[in-house]
């Protein structure tokens, strides 16, 4: 499904707004999947930190990834966007965020593992 840009610009408006704008906090009800430790900066040796991950997804935004609509199972109905890049070792890293409460909610970062039929 396509995204509008105006919803790329909220949420590289919520990126770029520091810690009151943007987090990534499990609950039951948005569970998350942040792993930013898994992804290699483009140094090609050192992992990403929580704030290199936030600017990366800001980097990847503003580049114009290809930014994707999901429904998401938790919350019920939600909508989520997600994109995928590369990082500095070529492991796919998939990205899912959310909009809410006048945030952007870090959903999922981690290896892409293809899931088998």
């Amino acid at each position: 499904m396509s995204v509008p840009e105006t919803i790329r610009d909220e949420l590289l408006r919520f990126c770029r707004g520091g810690k009151r704008t943007r987090s990534a906090i499990f609950s039951r009800e948005a569970p998350v999947h942040w792993n930013v430790y898994e992804a290699i900066d483009d140094d090609g040796k050192t992992p990403l930190t929580e704030d290199g991950a936030w600017s990366r997804i800001e980097h990847e935004l503003n580049n114009g990834c290809v930014l994707n609509k999901i429904i998401l199972d938790k919350p019920p109905g939600k909508v989520g966007y997600w994109f995928k890049f590369t990082d500095g070792i070529g492991q796919s890293i998939y990205v899912k965020l959310q909009i809410g409460n006048g945030k952007v909610l870090g959903r999922s970062f981690h290896i892409d593992i293809p899931r088998s039929n």
